[in-house]
């Protein structure tokens, strides 16, 4: 048996996040696996709150370092926060058989180690800072994220990659470096039957969704600005709007729908299921559990080639766009919006197949095990 050490800087439901869903999934589905003994090393306020879980295994928590704020202030706390995990828990740390970092978790870790003290994977998901960028001023700032991410890359003994564009940047930044592709994956909790009660329901609207933070790289102005102009001349459509978008950022039409945060999967799922087609105009990304979840759900998707997007999407199983393309976006939106009743439902099953075949914890979670003993070895 081998023990992994997965370092997080939280963990769903308790927080809302592509890396902190990883999170809970990666060790859900690893704790159900004989030959691995997971260690969760968590920063966490709360607790209190790992009572949400619902899955067994050794949990270390340490509460998430305070200070005030400053420019820069992100990597000075992500530091901050990886330091307090391996200074609190160095001991039990150093006798895991590998660690597993999400983000920057690793960053103190990796200057830190020595001989003998277990090798490192991480897993920076999207590598935004070296993506698109939406404005100048975002430029800037990820401008500042690139030698601190670049340095915990070249000091790890292994990079995680989601596929797609993140491998060629992860090549870029360290040529030697040892890359390790491996894809997430989605509960089957998605692909429950309920997801197919729309599939042979007639619809006389064609419903479009968008799930995310209301954050500049996640091209929401952009989709809000071709919302705007296709329901001025495209009544047989729908927009529904999942997030804590802001009331004065909001469209005052009755065919676009806000729910505002939602936390509850069950609630996502629901939406979904009523659903056609998601929508995903990032300026970056690194592979988003949501449109895995909506295909699975019976969705098309529109996304913005962009981190490892296209090795879902490969062939027809979704519409690739280039990122700020709104001309492309509305195009696309449009075209969906009028293919045939028939067309689109194959297309929104040709999709779940997709990710039925290629994209389901049980089965991810044997890549991740072949890795990790790859790694130790």
């Amino acid at each position: 048996m081998v023990t992994v050490g997965v370092l997080s800087d939280g963990i769903w439901p308790i927080n809302v996040g592509g890396i902190q869903k990883h999170t809970y999934y990666l060790c859900k589905y690893l704790s159900r696996v004989k030959s691995v003994r997971v260690k969760l090393f968590l920063i966490l306020d709360q607790e209190d709150l790992i009572k949400q879980l619902d899955f067994d295994i050794e949990i270390f928590i340490v509460k998430k370092y305070r200070g005030v704020y400053f420019p820069g202030h992100y990597l000075y706390k992500s530091f901050q926060n990886s330091k307090l995990i391996v200074q609190k828990f160095e001991e039990e740390i150093k006798c895991l058989d590998l660690v597993y970092a999400q983000g920057l978790t690793g960053w103190y870790y990796c200057l830190k180690k020595e001989e003998g003290w277990p090798k490192i994977l991480v897993n920076f998901h999207g590598l935004e800072m070296f993506q698109v960028k939406a404005t100048f001023k975002h430029a800037l700032e990820m401008t500042m994220l690139k030698p601190f991410f670049a340095k915990v890359i070249k000091e790890s003994d292994f990079v995680q990659s989601l596929g797609g564009h993140l491998t060629l940047i992860l090549s870029m930044l360290n040529p030697k470096g040892e890359i390790k592709e491996l894809r997430i994956g989605i509960d089957s909790a998605w692909t429950s039957k309920e997801a197919l009660v729309s599939e042979n329901t007639p619809k006389e609207k064609v419903k479009f969704v968008f799930i995310g933070r209301y954050e500049r790289r996640k091209g929401i102005e952009e989709l809000t600005s071709v919302v705007k102009e296709i329901c001025q001349n495209y009544t047989h459509t729908e927009f529904h709007f999942i997030g804590p978008i802001p009331k004065k950022k909001r469209l005052q039409c009755k065919m676009v729908d806000y729910y505002g945060l939602v936390k509850d999967s069950s609630r996502i799922k629901q939406v979904l299921d009523s659903a056609d087609c998601l929508v995903v105009p990032s300026y970056s990304e690194g592979l988003p559990t949501v449109m895995l979840e909506a295909m699975a759900s019976n969705c098309v998707v529109i996304a913005s080639d962009v981190g490892a997007v296209k090795d879902v999407l490969v062939g027809d199983y979704g519409v690739l766009i280039s990122p700020g393309n709104k001309d492309e976006l509305k195009e696309k939106i449009i075209e969906i919006s009028l293919l045939d009743r028939e067309k689109l439902e194959q297309l929104k099953m040709k999709a779940r197949n997709r990710i039925l075949e290629y994209y389901m914890w049980e089965d991810v979670v044997n890549d991740y095990v072949n890795c990790f003993n790859e790694c130790i070895s």
